[in-house]
């Protein structure tokens, strides 16, 4: 703008001078050449600065920009650190819960063993208990003979159905006892719930039967 305001006094002075001075047209064309460019210059420079001040605003602009997203990498970088240490305390975690859950295995595994070794014996016990006394006729028939012989109790109807003896008869069901005072105590767990164990409870867990050892014991006393 100085430039323009220059150029114009210039032209201003010129003027005046050229109504005292004679100038031909050459002269004329050399200052209209003249202050074409420095108007032209004057122009020039006037965009020249414009465009710096564009560009300086532009790299500002670029500036700030670049700043935040430097300020967002950063934010990424830390919510990304946060989720790998997330991420490795669930694998942490998840590793210790399967640690955990192979050793419940092997536990189980070996509880199941211990147990299986356990029962098996009383089981193979509870069967043969069982198959010697399949027909529980057997030991009432002998009491019945013992009270017949000692007290002269008619006999009626009573057949022998059985070889066995009535202290056969009194050694399985104190075995049969020993056995319910092992499940009483918590030992055998889930013993008492097999079919024959419950079939021999029936059989031994009688009065009949525990009245028959009774008057057979008393028999036995007055024998001796």
């Amino acid at each position: 703008m100085n430039l323009v305001s220059s150029w114009r006094k210039g032209a201003s002075t010129i003027t005046m001078n050229t109504s005292s001075i004679g100038f031909n047209a050459g002269t004329w064309l050399a200052v209209i050449c003249i202050c074409a460019g420095v108007t032209y210059a004057g122009g020039y420079f006037v965009a020249m600065d414009q465009a710096m001040i564009a560009l300086k605003q532009k790299e500002a602009d670029w500036e700030s920009k670049s700043k935040a997203s430097k300020e967002r990498e950063s934010s990424l970088s830390g919510e990304l650190g946060r989720l790998k240490l997330t991420f490795l305390d669930r694998e942490r975690e998840l590793s210790e819960a399967q640690t955990k859950i192979e050793s419940l295995k092997r536990e189980l595994s070996q509880t199941q063993t211990a147990l299986q070794t356990t029962r098996q014996p009383l089981l193979d016990k509870i069967s043969k208990l069982e198959l010697s006394l399949t027909w529980e006729s057997a030991a009432l028939r002998e009491a019945q003979l013992i009270l017949a012989k000692k007290r002269l109790i008619p006999m009626e109807g009573v057949e022998l159905q059985s070889p066995l003896t009535l202290k056969q008869v009194i050694t399985a069901k104190q075995a049969f006892n020993d056995i319910q005072h092992e499940v009483a105590a918590g030992n055998f767990k889930g013993l008492n719930l097999t079919v024959g164990y419950q079939r021999l409870r029936a059989i031994f867990d009688n009065p009949d039967l525990d009245q028959l050892i009774g008057l057979h014991d008393a028999a036995r006393g007055q024998s001796q």
